[in-house]
């Protein structure tokens, strides 16, 4: 093995090592069966690779790596993932993070994520409530809690399937009908019975 062979080999083993612990611009996993969570999330540029044209002329490059929480939702078993596009560290603007949300699609050994086109940004103690079109849409409930300074600046995101602000959120099994998970927010109960359409779905509410 030559030098520079060497040299890159150490470089590309030493990211390895470093990436056996998740960083906070890297991906975050709720564990299944939880209902909440918490996760520090961040933007980074990093180093992804090494381009090579010669033994003289090689280096690293980078990417804007974006940190993420993969979660499962207890009650239906649908994946899903929020994603950090955005965080502020200012006090000025109360720490605004903006966040998205997408879908896992496929099947097991063969799946993708899907972006559902939902966006949404919180600000200090702000969360999605019940009837958010995030919400709405099956994605986590999510709320954005603490923040640290550095570089890269953290944000920490706290997911609650059970919902935030005293409501609960309860996803139905999806209805060909419908095209899309529909949800019932309650602070009593949902009655749903499987193979109904959504014209027959009834949901039963208390007043508040």
């Amino acid at each position: 093995m030559t030098n520079w062979q060497a040299i890159v080999f150490g470089f590309a083993l030493a990211a390895v090592v470093q990436s056996v612990s998740a960083s906070c611009w890297q991906q975050q996993i709720m564990p299944n069966g939880l209902w909440n969570y918490e996760a520090w999330l961040c933007n980074s540029s990093q180093v992804v690779g090494y381009w090579y044209h010669s033994p003289t002329e090689w280096g690293p490059f980078s990417m804007m790596l974006h940190g993420y929480i993969d979660s499962t939702n207890p009650s239906d078993s649908s994946s899903w993932r929020v994603w950090l596009d955005n965080f502020q560290y200012s006090p000025s603007i109360n720490y605004p993070a903006t966040l998205k949300c997408y879908k896992r699609m496929g099947v097991p050994g063969n799946y993708w994520y899907w972006y559902t086109g939902k966006q949404v940004t919180l600000t200090d103690g702000q969360y999605t409530t019940s009837g958010s079109p995030w919400v709405l849409a099956g994605c986590p409930p999510v709320r954005n809690t603490q923040h640290l300074s550095g570089s890269p600046p953290q944000v920490q995101i706290a997911v609650s399937w059970g919902g935030f602000g005293g409501r609960s959120a309860i996803a139905v099994p999806n209805y060909v009908s419908i095209g899309a998970p529909f949800i019932g927010y309650l602070d009593g109960y949902i009655d749903a019975l499987t193979g109904r359409t959504a014209s027959a779905l009834k949901t039963k509410r208390t007043r508040r």
